[in-house]
């Protein structure tokens, strides 16, 4: 396939992962013979909970395209499998998905990879480099790890070292979104899987999910997911909001 990146036009390989931060434009123009094209869409936030190697998580955000180096059968296998299982309900199958794509990354981080588009040369070096993705990893794990406290702006910055202003301004470049909002993605996530997993009741998972009162809970979960917590309870397959994506 013919890729457009940002009006570069990029060979995407038959047989090969190949992977790129969706925020980045792009657009398919053109595609030769016939196949089946796998994609699998990881959110930003829990790409780089991943602990991944920094020189490939940061050739990614600076807008690289990278390819496996070389095509393997048990590749194809692991994509038609994938896809075959992607309707399988229930929370436990997708974090099981999310270790296997999380591995098979990790070690293509280690193995090396082929930099089908390198990251352009104007990219802000004070969001890409010096310290910027280590103190956003931090503030990232911070809130993974928080997140059902009473946490404020300020103890997510303190927990990078950093001032509120910077910690704003890199969650708005990196994630789109503001360093609440992606508590509360984190809060309702949480929630989601004890509602599908546990027979708790509503008070008590709003609760344990950090939220203030049961109507605040509502309020949000029926704003983020589109259904009240016990519509979604009854039927778990709704669609979910999902931004910043990593697509391989």
């Amino acid at each position: 396939m013919t890729y457009s990146f940002s009006g570069d036009e990029i060979e995407i390989p038959r047989e090969r992962f190949c992977i790129f931060w969706a925020a980045h434009p792009h657009s398919n123009l053109r595609v030769r013979d016939t196949g089946i094209m796998t994609n699998i869409y990881v959110s930003l936030s829990e790409f780089l909970q991943w602990s991944l190697p920094a020189g490939f998580v940061n050739a990614i955000l600076s807008g690289g395209v990278l390819a496996t180096k070389a095509k393997t059968k048990g590749d194809v296998t692991f994509a038609k499998r994938l896809a075959d299982e992607r309707d399988i309900p229930g929370l436990a199958w997708q974090r099981l998905h999310a270790q296997e794509v999380s591995a098979r990354l990790a070690r293509m981080a280690l193995e090396g990879w082929d930099t089908l588009r390198a990251p352009p040369s104007n990219v802000p070096p004070n969001l890409i480099g010096g310290n910027a993705i280590q103190h956003f990893e931090k503030m990232l794990r911070f809130v993974a790890v928080h997140f059902v406290t009473r946490i404020t702006i300020a103890d997510v910055a303190a927990s990078a070292g950093v001032s509120q202003s910077y910690a704003v301004s890199l969650f708005s470049k990196l994630l789109g979104r503001t360093i609440m909002e992606h508590i509360r993605d984190m809060r309702i996530v949480h929630a989601k899987m004890l509602l599908i997993e546990t027979d708790q009741k509503i008070l008590t998972i709003a609760m344990d999910c950090g939220f203030g009162s049961l109507s605040s809970f509502y309020e949000c979960f029926q704003s983020y997911v589109g259904v009240s917590p016990a519509a979604f309870r009854k039927n778990p397959n709704q669609a979910a909001v999902q931004n910043d994506l990593i697509a391989t």
